[in-house]
């Protein structure tokens, strides 16, 4: 199965996850799912008209009652933007793809930016448009009628590691970008500390779901690939923002780890953010 980032057919296997392997691309360092799940799986896992994937047990996720805790995650992110978008975000049009409920959004709206999103989850078009008053598309975004060079930002937050087209889709986003405009990612980093401590137990490998999870390099070439001027690569704490704070409870989630056989939830640099300019 080649790679989908740099088409290498050498790798070797990171971990098995309940019969799925993960293995790493040693031509960029991406590491993906052998083999992927069929078309008609992933729909099946996104386009649901029901709350079911945003709110779950099993994912130990609420994204309706944790909105408070999205809302800090969104500022965050909107935090670093700020210092690579050459637009204000105060007079910036702004495309989200994968936005889920708008929360990232309806914190730009606040701003004054002029937000639009695309999600596959018709439920999750219908809360964003209802709750927040955003202009939401339940649309394929291979297809959807949007007006080239028309944004100046562009969002993907932990939506591209969904993807198993990564360069095609990101190609497909950077034709709405204006001539300077700002791609802006976020994602696992799968060569982050907890990664390498905490091997198949790493909170990030989600069979089906998490189908490439990269590196700087891989990202660096997926974004070169798509025709977009890698500005940046950051890399930061997705649970927890403190590095030291972190590094004080990581000896925690180790034992949790090793007596329940849980996942783990704390480490430094699990995130990586991607600057790109058109």
């Amino acid at each position: 199965m080649a790679c989908a980032i740099c088409l290498a057919t050498s790798f070797q296997k990171r971990v098995s996850i309940n019969k799925t392997d993960y293995i790493q691309c040693l031509g960029c360092g991406v590491v993906y799912q052998h083999s992927f799940p069929l078309p008609k799986q992933i729909e099946e896992i996104y386009n649901q008209d029901d709350n079911h994937y945003f709110v779950s047990d099993t994912k130990n996720a609420d994204f309706v009652e944790g909105e408070e805790w999205l809302r800090a995650t969104s500022r965050f992110f909107i935090s670093r933007l700020k210092g690579y978008s050459k637009q204000p975000l105060e007079t910036s049009s702004v495309l989200d793809f994968g936005c889920g409920t708008g929360i990232t959004l309806s914190e730009l709206q606040k701003l004054g930016s002029t937000c639009t999103g695309v999600e596959m989850s018709p439920w999750a078009c219908r809360y964003g448009r209802e709750r927040f008053g955003l202009t939401m598309l339940n649309e394929d975004i291979m297809n959807v009628h949007l007006e080239p060079e028309s944004f100046d930002i562009i969002l993907m937050s932990h939506v591209i590691e969904h993807l198993p087209n990564p360069v095609e889709i990101v190609s497909r986003l950077a034709t709405f970008l204006k001539p300077g405009g700002t791609l802006m990612v976020c994602t696992p980093n799968n060569a982050s500390l907890g990664a390498r401590i905490f091997g198949r137990r790493w909170l990030y490998y989600l069979p089906n779901e998490h189908l490439h999870l990269f590196n700087d390099s891989s990202m660096r070439l997926t974004l070169e690939k798509s025709g977009l001027r890698v500005q940046a690569i950051e890399h930061y704490l997705w649970r927890k923002r403190s590095n030291l704070g972190s590094l004080l409870r990581l000896p925690f989630g180790l034992v949790r780890t090793a007596l329940q056989g849980a996942p783990q939830y704390v480490s430094a640099n699990d995130g990586m953010i991607a600057f790109a300019q058109k």
